[in-house]
């Protein structure tokens, strides 16, 4: 694979994570809603954190 259809993917990948961790949150605390999302968004933001990092040291071809 390129690196093209990895950051595809990846991209497609972090909607996907995302909407998981929302509806996730929703479930499993409904009464505080507010800090699983705040949680959500955290995980969220340290998962692309890392592939952005892992994306960068990939060479283009």
């Amino acid at each position: 694979m390129n690196k093209m259809s990895i950051e595809i993917l990846t991209a497609v990948g972090s909607v996907a994570v995302f909407i998981i961790l929302i509806v996730a949150a929703k479930l499993i605390i409904p009464a505080f809603e507010g800090y699983g999302f705040a949680a959500a968004l955290l995980i969220f933001v340290v998962i692309m954190s890392i592939a952005g990092l892992k994306l960068a040291e990939i060479q283009d071809k």
